[in-house]
């Protein structure tokens, strides 16, 4: 074999390995962005961040006001608030006096994000709405400005074929329905290099725009992959050297799955806390596959040389 077939295969190799990596990374994202595959690792984690400051109690009385706004109405959907921009919730002038500014949100019968100061000013407001009208209850207009919240939608049927302690299902896939969908305000691949932070980890890598993209990715590289490999069999000649290129080729793509807990710990804290069990899913994933072509690598590898050597001794 000359030297610049020599050189020819090795570099043929070394580009169909890096083509293999790519190739693999990019079904993989494809195959963990898929709605199927998200909505109920994302769907339970937005349940427990929904679900975990509600009591029993408030699930129920938004529970009730669900199902009676959706028989009431007719209505197919409910926005929430329930049916209203701004939401008129009551509070008891009794129960306020016996708190503080501090647990002023234990008195809401729905979950809300209050800072210090907004807490200290609600509490300030319901005091002197108590004071000034006598009454023993008052109402206080909440209206959300959060994304994940404001205009979220949830289906009447789903509301009637669940239960209080199940609502955090509903909302969740109704968060993921919503975020999954949301159109990022930066084009791909330029998304990935921006500054991100909270939600925009999600909607940047685990949406359906980030899908699409891994998708047609993915079909791009495989096309680079078979051409590759075409040009590795062409310059490799007796199947025995195209099986031990191809398994050299295969153990080099496949080395990533011994750096799959170094990539994962690796990964931001941010985006750790944000994605959670998705995490997991992921680099399962990864690992799995490249496992697969690197097992697939050995044997190629090991075929060839034993065809190498049976060859050389009939010749």
């Amino acid at each position: 074999m000359s030297l610049a077939r020599k050189i020819g295969i090795a570099f043929g190799g070394f580009l169909l390995s890096v083509f293999l990596v790519s190739t693999i990374l990019m079904f993989s994202l494809a195959q963990i962005t898929t709605a199927e595959n998200l909505k109920p690792i994302v769907s339970n984690i937005a349940v427990k961040s929904f679900m975990e400051n509600m009591t029993a109690d408030q699930a129920s009385a938004i529970y009730s006001e669900l199902t009676v706004y959706c028989e009431s109405t007719g209505s197919e959907n409910v926005t929430l608030p329930v049916g209203q921009q701004v939401r008129e919730v009551p509070i008891s002038c009794d129960e306020l006096e016996n708190t503080t500014a501090a647990n002023i949100n234990e008195l809401f019968p729905i979950p809300i994000a209050l800072s210090q100061q907004e807490k200290e000013l609600v509490y300030l407001n319901l005091s002197n709405e108590c004071n000034r009208t006598g009454y023993d209850t008052v109402y206080y207009g909440i209206k959300t400005n959060d994304t994940l919240v404001d205009n979220l939608t949830v289906t009447c049927s789903e509301v009637k074929t669940t239960n209080p302690e199940e609502l955090g299902r509903v909302f969740g896939g109704a968060i993921f329905d919503k975020l999954y969908l949301i159109e990022p305000d930066c084009s791909y691949p330029g998304c990935f290099f921006e500054e991100k932070t909270g939600t925009d980890y999600f909607i940047i890598f685990l949406s359906a725009k980030a899908h699409e993209f891994y998708t047609n990715i993915f079909y791009l590289l495989l096309v680079l992959t078979v051409i590759m490999a075409a040009v590795v069999i062409k310059l490799g000649k007796s199947w025995y050297n195209v099986a031990k290129d191809f398994g050299v080729s295969l153990i080099i793509a496949g080395i990533p799955v011994f750096g799959m807990g170094f990539i994962k710990s690796s990964m931001p804290q941010e985006l750790v806390e944000l994605i959670g069990s998705t995490a997991d899913m992921m680099f399962q994933n990864l690992t799995n596959n490249f496992l697969f072509v690197f097992i697939i690598g050995v044997m190629l590898l090991i075929i060839g040389f034993i065809g190498s050597k049976y060859s050389k001794k009939a010749e």
